[in-house]
């Protein structure tokens, strides 16, 4: 047992080393600032690279049993709900010697999930995985993705109990393909309402200039999302807690804003802003919208 913890912890410790630079990938919504790299493309469904539907009215599957701090499925039981919070990091860990394909992920661009494919290298790391993370404004999804083996479905839920290590056990006549979800899976009346951090609905403004000094916090991205304005900062870097000030609408007020997870949240609309480290040379990094809203 001690050695199946050890092997757990020892792989969520390498994990950002095994994600590609830039280390976030975002799939659902793109980013701000080019200097982070810009989201991984997904494609639509088509005869070569989605599995034929397999049951719309195949239930969800639920968990066998925890083990070694993973949630376990069973593969053939059908696609599972995966929970996962905002700003938290649940890894999906795939069969050893099962790689991913290029162009194999599918999920809804609005919904507000990174996924990062986390390619496996050797010995404990071998299997390849994905890495699920969702932002403040998720909503529930479906995500498909497509292997060397076969093809999973996975119902992607940004509340509930936040699975860390998400893992399947395999049978030898176990289908190519899990079923599509309930058609209901999605909705949102079908799971508890979201907090009052999650933004109004409508399409993400991500229409901002990032500009000024390179510090290690820079942000990854900002955006407007109905009365709100949301700055998104690089894993671990929100603790740098960089000044905000608001220069329009405001002319030069510190912001009214708080911190959820790894972004700050501002209850405005802001068209130009600063970022003011705290660092002994008091590096700048400054936000700006391309127009007038």
């Amino acid at each position: 047992m001690q050695e199946a913890l050890d092997r757990t912890h020892g792989f969520m410790a390498s994990l950002n080393e095994r994600i590609a630079t830039p280390a976030r990938q975002d799939l659902p919504l793109s980013t701000t600032n080019i200097y982070h790299g810009g989201p991984l493309v997904l494609h639509p469904a088509g005869p070569d690279n989605r599995a034929a539907p397999g049951g719309a009215s195949h239930g969800e599957a639920t968990p066998r049993f925890l083990r070694s701090g993973a949630s376990w499925f069973g593969y053939a039981d059908g696609p599972p709900r995966i929970h996962c919070r905002p700003g938290q990091i649940c890894v999906v860990t795939l069969q050893a010697g099962e790689r991913i394909e290029d162009n194999s992920l599918e999920t809804d661009r609005a919904a507000g999930w990174s996924v990062t494919i986390v390619k496996g290298t050797r010995g404990v790391h071998a299997s390849w995985a994905v890495a699920l993370t969702p932002h403040i404004e998720a909503t529930p999804a479906v995500l498909h993705i497509a292997t060397t083996k076969r093809h999973y479905t996975l119902v992607l839920d940004p509340t509930g109990d936040t699975m860390q290590a998400v893992r399947f056990l395999y049978e030898r006549d176990d289908p190519d393909t899990q079923p599509e979800p309930p058609a209901d899976a999605t909705r949102s009346n079908a799971l508890p309402s979201l907090s009052r951090n999650s933004p109004p609905a409508g399409a993400p403004d991500f229409d901002f200039v990032i500009s000024g000094a390179n510090p290690v916090w820079r942000p990854l991205r900002i955006y407007r999302q109905g009365s709100r304005t949301y700055i998104q900062f690089p894993p671990g870097a929100i603790v740098a807690r960089p000044r905000l000030v608001v220069l329009a609408p405001g002319g030069g007020k510190t912001g009214d804003y708080r911190t959820v997870g790894d972004s700050y949240v501002i209850d405005q609309r802001i068209e130009d802003a600063l970022l003011i480290g705290a660092e002994p040379d008091a590096p700048s990094v400054r936000l700006t919208h391309r127009r007038a809203p």
